[in-house]
């Protein structure tokens, strides 16, 4: 939702004939352009780790959120 389209349709798989479905399951994927802080990357590449035990739970997620929002005030 951040980048306004999938991370995973831009992977070096999918543009040498991969499928998307492969990318997701393998959690190939590549952040778009440097306008993103780091906080955001770092949470968006914990929420799509191929492990789901290794993801945060949602509050977790709410307190990475904050955290990256409040780093840019």
């Amino acid at each position: 939702m951040a980048y306004s389209h999938s991370p995973f349709e831009n992977t070096q798989t999918t543009e040498q004939g991969g499928s998307i479905a492969m990318a997701v399951l393998n959690a190939q994927y590549k952040h778009p352009s440097s306008a993103y802080s780091q906080g955001l990357k770092d949470l968006i590449d914990s929420m799509l780790k191929v492990n789901s035990k290794d993801r945060p739970d949602i509050h977790q997620v709410i307190q990475a959120t904050d955290r990256v929002l409040q780093s840019l005030m």
